[in-house]
């Protein structure tokens, strides 16, 4: 037996694009790993039709402290200052601080939200 969705007709999901944003990264020195959340879930690629993904642009920012993506399942131990990680689903960014910076600035993403009003 297939079965719909329930929900589907009365929780409806809508892109939600989200620019000027400011990620803490945890006090430390250069070379040290680092974990930070982004503060939303999942991260949609740049044609907001999937997950995102490493080369993609679906996540833009600027900063000193991370500056070069590389693949998900990199190492640590891989790592070089400057790299950062980013798992796309669970809206979180893992790197090795490049500098002693504590923020990522105009942070730039798309996720989903509930288009929902309350009354």
């Amino acid at each position: 037996m297939v079965q719909k969705n329930k929900f589907l007709n009365i929780l409806p999901i809508i892109k939600d694009a989200k620019t000027g944003l400011t990620i803490v990264v945890p006090a430390g020195a250069a070379g040290t790993i680092k974990n930070c959340s982004l503060g939303y879930a999942p991260i949609l690629s740049s044609s907001s039709l999937a997950i995102g993904a490493n080369g993609d642009t679906s996540l833009v920012f600027s900063s000193a402290t991370f500056d070069r993506e590389v693949a998900g399942d990199t190492a640590d131990a891989a790592l070089v200052n400057g790299d950062y990680l980013v798992d796309y689903v669970n809206g979180s960014l893992r790197g090795k601080k490049k500098d002693t910076g504590t923020s990522i600035t105009s942070v730039v993403l798309t996720t989903y939200k509930l288009n929902v009003t309350l009354v």
